[in-house]
């Protein structure tokens, strides 16, 4: 099986944010979302906010605005999207991919970053890698919220006969999702 495109994995951490928007709140749904087999899903229409195409600048709340420019100073070519209830701001800043998102009002929900394994913190590789040395690391997803100075790293690892989906945070790792090919 070849390894999932940077679509497929697009398409997760899009999953996991609407999942997070709705359930507003972050950590249990990092803890508990559930990505489809070998990364590969389709979404039903009916079941998931209508996203616009891209969102009016002057529909954006002006608190939101500000705490994206305060939070990033490099949030340029940002897209904003108007979800059920809230707004997401999503935006490339170098090999990073940044999924922000507020509230309909302007408050800051959570941060998704996307990256892959040479952007990720030596502490967190060194904890996957002590365990998974034979896998490769596919992607990271590093889940931040508010009045929390812990990040969530949610960790996609293969090898020739698994996939696995870890969770990591304080130090600890605890397998989300362990699935086997073929």
């Amino acid at each position: 099986m070849k390894p999932p495109s940077t679509f497929h994995i697009a398409g997760i951490l899009l999953l996991i944010a609407i999942l997070m928007l709705r359930n507003s709140d972050a950590q249990l749904v990092a803890k508990n979302a559930t990505p489809a087999k070998y990364f590969t899903f389709t979404i039903d229409s009916n079941s998931v906010p209508k996203i616009a195409d891209s969102y009016k600048l002057n529909n954006i709340s002006i608190r939101a605005t500000r705490d994206l420019l305060s939070r990033y100073k490099n949030a340029g070519n940002t897209l904003w999207y108007k979800v059920d209830n809230g707004l997401i701001a999503k935006f490339v800043s170098g090999e990073k991919s940044l999924t922000i998102t507020y509230t309909s009002a302007g408050r800051w929900l959570y941060t998704i970053t996307g990256y892959d394994e040479k952007s990720m913190p030596k502490e967190v590789r060194s904890i996957v890698k002590r365990t998974y040395y034979d896998f490769d690391i596919v992607h990271v997803a590093e889940v931040q919220v508010p009045d929390t100075k812990s990040h969530i790293y949610l960790v996609y690892v293969q090898d020739a006969e698994q996939i696995n989906v870890l969770r990591i945070c304080d130090g600890e790792m605890q397998v989300l999702y362990d699935y086997t090919r073929g």
